[in-house]
């Protein structure tokens, strides 16, 4: 199996549709898996004209926790675009529907640590300071939206 299809498989199975597998990092001693992402669109649509805009003014990294992958923490190096509408003069990053807003985590890893905090199992023991998500005042809401919104 090649690089490619090494990536494609990974790809395959993080399971994240708006995103392709461009790098892997494994640390089998420290359990931890750094997979580098990059958005499908290649363009995006301007939040405040509608118009369609294919042209990058910057691009950001930011490292964001996923699901544990094989046993080890995962953190995803997602690549974002900033991009300049030319039709309105503005700039804007598309949102991407995997992130979690005001979070360095992904939604379906916060929907799963609500689910265990309902459970009654305790989750701050799990290193995820250590990849940015942070369990403070803001974070525990967020959780316990979920919470609420799962239990109606």
């Amino acid at each position: 199996m090649d690089a490619s299809d090494h990536l494609r498989t990974v790809s395959a199975l993080l399971d994240l549709d708006e995103f392709e597998v461009v790098d892997l990092q494994q640390d089998r001693r420290s359990k931890q898996n750094v997979i580098g992402v990059i958005p499908k669109a290649m363009a995006g649509l301007c939040p405040h004209c509608r118009g369609v805009c294919d042209e990058r003014h910057q691009t950001r990294e930011s490292r964001v926790m996923d699901l544990p992958m094989g046993g080890c923490r995962t953190e995803l190096k997602v690549t974002r675009w900033q991009f300049h509408c030319r039709a309105c003069d503005k700039f804007f990053t598309p949102r991407l529907a995997a992130l979690a807003e005001g979070t360095h985590a992904t939604e379906r890893l916060l929907a799963r640590l609500a689910e265990l905090i309902q459970h009654g199992d305790n989750v701050e023991g799990l290193g995820l300071d250590r990849a940015g998500v942070e369990f403070d005042t803001r974070q525990r809401v967020k959780v316990s939206d979920r919470l609420q919104t799962t239990n109606r």
